[in-house]
């Protein structure tokens, strides 16, 4: 199928602006000129330019009039799509819907190839809203020259079902908060690519902050920390299925309630228990990185994490503030014998997990997990030396954080938190360990991830050669 050249054409004022009609910070310049390529399904509609300052990469291995840059941001494009509507989502709103004549001339969803010079690889441009749903264009850089990408194919497939799984949002709602919008929108990335390194390197983000809750993002321009929580919705449809971000996308465009209230609501009628499901995430987390593989927890595991350690010592002596659905981590270095534990008060909400690690560093299902409802000190348990980690979470959605002081170890250490004010002993070395008078902390680094080999592709409609084939599915590394 060759290319349908079209001269750049204006859209009414009443209509949104697209980068054809040569205005806004991502838009085709007058001296472009412009080429369609419609994918054959008709699903999607490709704009790009074969000359000018936004030419896209026009090599055409096949000699069939689309460039092999063309070709895949379609069919990537138009294969995600497909996706998510056979996992039940809905199509993305035509410009019809929403009162529009149709922009980029038919009624197929537009994508647009636009140099964006550095500053961004994609984005959803939103033409109108009616109703609380919204039409939009996708735009994407033309050629990804100079971006941390190792391909055109690893780029065009990461950031084409990233950016279109935006538009399915706006068929149920444009009032989505940004933890919900970009975590569901990494997560869709692992949903097209399975193996995505790009999503690997999103949701590390979490276990650098793990103990600040899952819907509040620090402030400001878009987070990481809102790409992150990918890795909440992974959970989520590894313990359940993707039908249950359906779900959510549903309830959510008729509840006047937050994302998390909505969230939970659709979790709690599947049958879900909370505390169980935040309990067995921060477990998960936990047994990640190094720490992975001796219990069964995500299969990529050992490339994210561990989380960043709020303490490593002897005696664990913290006066802790835990936040709703967030988890604080800790190293204890048990020197062997009875394991005390104890509250300076109650609180109930806070749930506290002991996990032993393996003879190869690997961290083991729980030992014990308990609540704070009893603050005696009190002994845990006989265990053999070795280091053990320990975490504590508000594993429910509370109205505020909880602070609470807790201690963890031998016996007199632990009476003796609750018998005077803690102090903070000067550092002793790099391993935060102390002399026996104090608590001794130090902070652990987040580990990064090794680059996967081997990713399964999407199928490709026909063969081109773009490094991988149907004769060999392996898609090159995604960043």
């Amino acid at each position: 199928m060759t290319a349908a050249l079209a001269l750049l054409a204006s859209v009414s004022p009443a209509e949104a602006a697209r980068p054809t009609d040569l205005v806004g910070l991502f838009s085709f310049d007058a001296s472009d000129v412009i080429a369609t390529w419609d994918e054959p399904t008709g699903d999607v509609r490709v704009h790009y330019s074969i000359s000018g300052p936004n030419v896209t990469d026009l090599t055409d291995s096949d000699a069939d009039g689309v460039p092999d840059f063309v070709y895949m941001a379609g069919t990537f494009g138009a294969e995600s799509l497909a996706l998510y509507v056979e996992t039940g989502f809905l199509h993305p709103v035509r410009e019809s819907e929403v009162g529009l004549s149709a922009l980029g001339g038919s009624d197929a969803f537009d994508l647009y190839l636009v140099d964006f010079d550095g500053q961004a690889d994609g984005n959803l441009s939103v033409d109108r809203c009616a109703d609380g749903r919204c039409a939009a264009a996708l735009i994407v850089e033309n050629d990804f020259t100079g971006y941390g990408y190792p391909s055109d194919e690893a780029a065009l497939a990461t950031v084409v079902p990233h950016e279109l799984f935006h538009a399915v949002q706006y068929a149920y709602t444009e009032d989505l908060e940004v933890w919900t919008s970009e975590g569901t929108a990494t997560w869709a990335e692992r949903l097209y690519v399975p193996a995505s390194q790009d999503f690997l390197r999103q949701v590390s983000g979490w276990f650098e902050e793990p103990t600040r809750a899952i819907d509040e993002p620090p402030v400001g321009p878009v987070p990481g920390f809102a790409y992150a929580t990918g890795l909440w919705f992974d959970f989520l449809t590894t313990r359940h299925d993707p039908q249950v971000v359906v779900e959510l996308l549903e309830a959510r465009s008729t509840s006047p309630a937050s994302d998390l209230e909505v969230m939970l609501g659709v979790l709690e009628d599947r049958g879900d228990d909370v505390r169980d499901m935040w309990e067995t995430f921060s477990a998960w987390n936990l047994a990640t990185g190094d720490l992975s593989g001796a219990f069964e927890g995500y299969d990529y595991a050992r490339y994210v994490g561990p989380p960043l350690l709020e303490d490593e010592a002897r005696v664990l002596d913290d006066d802790a503030r835990f936040y709703p659905l967030a988890t604080t981590y800790y190293r204890l270095e048990h020197r062997g014998g009875e394991l005390w534990f104890g509250l300076d008060e109650a609180a109930p909400d806070v749930s506290f997990s002991l996990h032993g690690v393996d003879g190869e560093g690997r961290v083991l299902p729980a030992e014990l997990l308990f609540d704070g409802s009893d603050p005696t000190v009190r002994l845990l348990a006989d265990l053999p030396p070795g280091d053990y980690y320990l975490w504590g979470s508000q594993a429910v959605d509370g109205p505020e954080s909880i602070k609470v002081r807790f201690c963890a170890g031998p016996e007199v250490d632990v009476v003796d938190c609750f018998a005077a004010e803690p102090t903070t002993p000067e550092p002793t070395g790099d391993t935060g360990t102390d002399d026996g008078s104090g608590c001794g902390c130090a902070s652990g680094p987040a580990s990064g991830f090794p680059a996967l080999l081997l990713l399964v592709a999407p199928t490709l409609r026909r063969r081109r050669r773009f490094g991988w084939s149907d004769d060999d599915p392996q898609a090159p590394g995604i960043r």
